[in-house]
């Protein structure tokens, strides 16, 4: 089924985890991989609706949880993308995807209403959120370039450019090392 969906054929993959999971209910690693398969399709509601499945015989599982905030960012649901990124959170405190995932949402919802002046103490306070994410996640993996970026990226819209400047070149040159 990997095989399958590493060729772009979803049909396929889709019938041998159907397949699996008629024999293994309980088997959530084809859920998962279901869920991820229809959210590359865009099919945010049937994602979620699989993931629902697992969470159902199994409330703690992490990878679901984590999959179902992804999904809900992707479809721009902030709030409720939090919310399930936050029950990780409650989990494990400490994992940095989850963190960063947390911090984008967050970096992403201070721009909702560019146009309305009134919204710059909000868009202030996402971006204060944000960086104190991108910061969490660096004290827990000071090499992490995509907690970096963001970090450079928050500093850039509030106007510290030089220091923003001086992150972006060394996230360029980290990321030039390791090509």
């Amino acid at each position: 089924a990997r095989l399958y969906e590493d060729r772009q054929d979803s049909r396929r993959a889709e019938k041998i985890y159907n397949s699996i999971v008629d024999k293994y209910p309980e088997y959530s690693a084809c859920h998962l991989r279901m869920a991820i398969i229809s959210a590359r399709e865009g099919q945010y509601e049937k994602a979620h609706n699989l993931l629902n499945k697992i969470l159902a015989g199994n409330p703690t599982e992490l990878d679901a949880k984590y999959l179902n905030g992804v999904f809900l960012a992707m479809a721009q649901q902030w709030d409720k993308g939090l919310k399930a990124f936050a029950e990780v959170k409650g989990i494990d405190r400490e994992d940095k995807a989850t963190l960063l995932q947390m911090a984008n949402i967050w970096f992403d919802t201070a721009f909702q209403d560019k146009k309305d002046v009134r919204n710059q103490e909000k868009m202030l306070k996402n971006l204060g959120h944000a960086l104190e994410y991108y910061e969490r996640v660096l004290r827990l993996e000071p090499n992490n370039i995509y907690a970096a970026n963001g970090v450079g990226a928050v500093l850039a819209q509030k106007g510290y450019l030089e220091f923003a400047k001086d992150i972006f070149t060394d996230v360029h040159e980290a990321t030039a090392a390791e090509i």
